[in-house]
């Protein structure tokens, strides 16, 4: 069972030394390969596309300009692929990143980056873009109620949800003909909601209503709804969630990604195929949203949709589809939360990350006419995850949670052999058609780093100030919740 911030201090302090002890142990393997990749990699067919790529452009291209980019956040996943994006693609690349306790990210020792500080870089230069909406915008997008308003008000299908500050709204919600008051047996509705508080802290959520009347009155005088104290009354639909992740320009949708939400902590990504009805249907919504915001806005959108089970197993593989169905299928997904940052899976746009690069870049004046850079590509094509990526996987946490942690179970007589095996052969799988999400055979070093170095002695950290474990997904690491 995974720990939490309530769980005892010594549980936390005996994971923090068991991960710091599996680090060790795999530390002569992990350097092992790191050095061998380092060795090989310049004999490569990748190694000498990405080094002959960059000089041709420096020497020979009379249209290109390098460029100077800064990459927040190089010690995630994500900003360390934008980072490596840009390095392929030409330009000179500048990460920054938080390094608490002075501990350097994995990013800092990417073959992608320069030796610069990033305040003297800002300071230099006097022209930036930046790739970022609006205060006001952002704002309005990352709060759930405000994001379903802004949504509902843009004409684009989102749960009905209510604000709740008394007992009776929710009443006159939840019942909307008057039930039955005699009867205790379970008086089924047509509806189904989820209360939750409006304070994000509070994760207590619940289904309602209850089997009868009597239950889900008591239950929300319980609850106590009021102005003070308002709730969120949310409309429920069982189904899956997909994840979105999208590069807006101007108002257009340049750059998209699907795929379906992990079932826990962000650590495995599948896209979706780019061309199955249901990819379509989220892209389609993501840049009529887009659209229909304005066309000056300029930044990242990640979207997190709700899908009916029925509809999602259906429409995933159905290829084929016309203008009209994506329409039609538009009014049967819900968006139900935003993210106006850099998500993590973004990663899987890294077979085209030189084209997301340009497109990226297009955003200045005087850039590279249109398909210089990359092969005459159509501009108004939008990027999208290559069909040949099963997957990407970070192999730190699947080495703790479908390898040792199932065979601890074991040991302790909470699960079966059966299981253990399952997982063993998930894992195999993982490493032998998925990819790394920061492992790069031309770039070993950030991967060799974040395992060998960074985790140890952020977890040393943690044992040395009493603090509980923490969560490592994306490369990143947050206080266990």
């Amino acid at each position: 069972m995974p720990l939490t911030a309530s769980s005892p201090t010594r549980f936390h302090t005996l994971q923090n030394i068991s991960i710091i002890l599996l680090s060790a142990i795999f530390a002569p393997l992990c350097t092992l390969v790191a050095i061998l990749s380092h060795i090989i990699s310049p004999f490569t067919k990748t190694s000498r596309h990405i080094e002959r790529h960059r000089q041709w452009r420096k020497i020979s291209s009379s249209t290109f300009r390098p460029r100077t980019v800064l990459v927040t956040g190089i010690g995630t996943d994500k900003g360390l692929m934008l980072a490596r994006a840009f390095y392929r693609a030409g330009h000179c690349v500048i990460g920054a990143d938080f390094e608490p306790y002075y501990i350097p990210v994995a990013g800092h020792f990417s073959k992608s980056m320069e030796d610069a500080e990033a305040a003297e870089v800002i300071e230099r230069e006097t022209k930036c873009r930046a790739i970022q909406f609006s205060p006001s915008l952002t704002s309005t997008l990352q709060e759930e109620l405000s994001f379903i308003k802004h949504t509902r008000n843009l004409g684009l299908n989102v749960p009905n949800t209510h604000i709740i500050t008394s007992e009776m709204e929710v009443l006159r919600i939840l019942y909307p003909s008057p039930p039955d008051l005699s009867s205790t047996k379970p008086q089924a509705q047509d509806e189904q909601y989820t209360i939750k508080p409006v304070n994000p802290d509070d994760p207590n959520t619940t289904l309602l209503p209850l089997p009868s009347f009597q239950e889900t009155q008591s239950h929300i005088r319980h609850l106590n709804p009021a102005p003070s104290h308002p709730f969120i009354l949310q409309q429920f639909t069982p189904g899956q969630e997909y994840l979105t992740h999208s590069l807006i320009l101007q108002g257009t949708l340049k750059a998209f990604v699907a795929c379906p939400s992990p079932s826990s902590h962000i650590t495995h990504f599948a896209p979706l195929y780019s061309t199955s009805a249901l990819s379509l249907a989220m892209q389609t919504y993501t840049s009529e949203y887009a659209r229909k915001t304005g066309l000056t806005i300029t930044g990242h959108l990640s979207l997190t949709f709700l899908i009916a089970d029925a509809i999602a197993n259906n429409e995933e593989s159905h290829f084929g589809v016309s203008a009209t169905e994506i329409q039609h299928l538009m009014t049967k997904i819900y968006a139900i939360s935003c993210s106006p940052r850099v998500h993590a899976s973004t990663i899987l746009l890294s077979d085209s990350s030189e084209d997301l690069a340009e497109i990226y870049l297009s955003l200045l004046p005087g850039h590279e006419p249109p398909g210089i850079a990359n092969g005459h590509r159509d501009p108004q094509q939008i990027v999208v995850p290559s069909p040949a990526i099963e997957g990407y996987y970070f192999l730190g946490y699947d080495v703790l949670n479908l390898v040792c942690m199932p065979f601890l179970k074991v040991l302790k007589w909470e699960t079966g052999i059966r299981t253990m095996v399952q997982c063993w052969l998930l894992f195999a799988g993982h490493v032998l058609f998925w990819r790394e999400a920061m492992w790069e055979f031309w770039d070993p070093w950030p991967w060799w780093f974040t395992y060998v170095v960074y985790w140890p002695l952020m977890f040393g950290v943690r044992l040395w100030e009493g603090k509980g474990s923490g969560e490592v997904s994306t490369g990143e690491m947050t206080s266990a919740k």
